[in-house]
């Protein structure tokens, strides 16, 4: 059993509802880093738009491996995915 820093399972996690919440993860941190860059100066700038350029090719990353689960159809379908965004979305609102 694989458990979460707030206690929760995530051992009932298949791979594409992985991918698809940590792609909504890096969407959010990526605006946050967008963020700090436009907010950071000098030295400091130049590390933020490394840690933007580290964070884009990240998610792209992401993209290929849900490619390649599109391709052996191993993807979840639209329903799943709402629900999926809903459980998401529901831990950050409390």
């Amino acid at each position: 059993m694989v458990m979460g820093g707030n206690g929760m399972r995530f051992d009932h996690i298949d791979r594409s509802e992985t991918l698809d919440e940590m792609s909504l993860l890096f969407i959010a941190v990526q605006q946050l880093g967008q963020a700090l860059a436009n907010h950071t100066h000098g030295a400091s700038f130049r590390h933020a738009h490394e840690l933007n350029e580290l964070l884009y090719m990240a998610r792209r990353k992401l993209d290929v491996i849900q490619a390649e689960l599109e391709e052996t159809g191993q993807v979840m379908g639209a329903d799943e995915l709402v629900i999926t965004t809903a459980r998401l979305t529901t831990q950050f609102v409390r």
